[in-house]
């Protein structure tokens, strides 16, 4: 079952890291924010992919 989140990112994100993680997104002044529907194991997945990225999770939102 997945479930949809809404995840900050600090900075902008490179378009191949966003093709790549295959989500929408949209930049918001110095954030990246993606909206996903992914269960456990996949949100678990595209966070360490960020982070192994050098990139900051500012906030992992759970919309529904």
């Amino acid at each position: 079952m997945t479930t949809t989140f809404e995840v900050h990112v600090e900075g902008e994100l490179a378009r191949p890291t966003l093709h790549s993680l295959g989500c929408p997104h949209c930049v918001t002044e110095a954030q990246t924010l993606m909206r996903i529907e992914a269960t456990p194991s996949e949100l678990s997945q595209l966070l360490k992919t960020c982070s192994e990225r050098g990139l900051m999770i500012e906030s992992v939102v759970r919309l529904d």
